[in-house]
């Protein structure tokens, strides 16, 4: 299987991610603790064999809380993933996305390190020019107020 150049969003805050969130209902699915019990009259799901699972060519598009609304975009590296399923016992298909979503997610982290960082710079420095902007005029209010009193008009 390959997929090629998907566009994923990254939104991350203190309390986790969008990613991270899917991958804790995913592992719910595949029979993590917090599983629900399964239907009484639920039947195995179907076993897959992957032999290879490619994804190239795509972009985290990522934004993180706090950061006053800043984003970047930046690219995903390539993901491959081979012999899943293999033998017998084979692979579900909620185990095969678990698989790739973890992937994706390590992916996405490893990508968006310096977009945060340099995101997090963007919106220190935004702060930065809004004050000095604040003061600049704060400034020249004050200097003109102060020659209107100079002039004595």
């Amino acid at each position: 299987m390959i997929v090629e150049a998907p566009e994923i969003t990254y939104e991350g805050s203190l309390k986790g991610s969008n990613l991270g969130k899917i991958q804790e209902n995913l592992q719910a699915l595949a029979g993590g603790d917090k599983s629900p019990a399964p239907a009484k009259d639920s039947q195995p799901g179907k076993k897959l064999q992957v032999d290879e699972f490619v994804i190239t060519g795509g972009k985290v598009h990522v934004s993180f809380a706090g950061l006053a609304g800043k984003t970047a975009t930046v690219p995903l590296p390539e993901i491959r993933l081979q012999n899943l399923g293999q033998g017998p016992e084979g692979i579900t298909g909620v185990e095969l996305t678990r698989q790739v979503l973890s992937a994706v997610l390590n992916g996405s982290l490893k990508a968006s390190e310096a977009a945060v960082a340099d995101l997090g710079k963007q919106a220190a420095d935004l702060g930065k020019d809004a004050a000095k902007t604040a003061t600049d005029a704060a400034g020249k209010v004050t200097k003109g107020i102060g020659d209107l009193f100079k002039s004595g008009k």
